[in-house]
């Protein structure tokens, strides 16, 4: 009895679902983590690298990095899907993964060649982006894997001066211990210290002074 059920279930599933359609349940299963319905949409024909419009083009493996679901990750690279795709905002899934907070998710794209020093939208690239987080684990294995220490984005921010002004000491210390400009000033003519005295994040502040070489 239960096999029937299954059974009519999946052929409404088919009947119900057009072929154009199995897109979005590729990408919405994705999202969700759903590892049988993303094998069965590309089974049906879907597109791995399928863009949604309405999403600002993120694709499957982008949500899926996003919301830190492994497996459908794991199964996505297997299949081949494009781990250098951007979307609207140039961002492509290496960003989605570092927004997720999930390490795990990092380590796997990058063990898949994602580019670690690509920029996005006002030139925000992973590691700007983890540091601005207080993401002090993905910053480490970012740093590690190759990133720009000293990039900035268009407001002439570094990882530091962002981590400095959101108060992440964490990832100010691995950020000098890695050698990070103390003295580059972003667009309004400020430091990494000046922002972390400014705000009185008093740590943060002695941890900067103790790189008077940069200053």
């Amino acid at each position: 009895m239960k096999s029937f059920i299954l059974l009519f279930f999946l052929l409404f599933l088919n009947l119900s679902v057009g072929a154009a359609d199995w897109n979005e349940v590729l990408f919405e299963s994705s999202e969700n983590g759903n590892l049988l319905k993303v094998k069965q949409a590309l089974e049906k024909g879907a597109k791995i690298n399928y863009q949604s419009t309405d999403k600002g083009e993120t694709t499957p493996l982008m949500i899926a990095a996003e919301k830190g679901n492994l497996e459908v990750l794991k199964f996505l690279l297997s299949k081949k899907a494009k781990i250098n795709l951007k979307d609207s905002e140039d961002y492509h899934a290496l960003m989605y993964g570092v927004r997720g907070g999930n390490l795990d998710v990092v380590k796997l794209l990058i063990q898949h060649k994602a580019n670690v020093n690509a920029a996005g939208l006002d030139g925000w690239t992973p590691l700007l982006d983890a540091a601005n987080l207080g993401y002090a684990e993905i910053v480490k294995y970012l740093l590690k894997s190759g990133a720009s220490i000293d990039d900035v984005n268009s407001y002439e921010e570094t990882p530091l001066i962002l981590a400095a002004k959101n108060a992440h000491t964490a990832v100010v210390n691995i950020l000098l211990k890695h050698g990070a400009d103390t003295s580059l000033l972003d667009a309004e003519g400020k430091s990494a210290l000046q922002y972390a005295e400014a705000a009185g994040h008093k740590e943060i502040s002695e941890l900067l002074k103790k790189n008077p070489s940069k200053q």
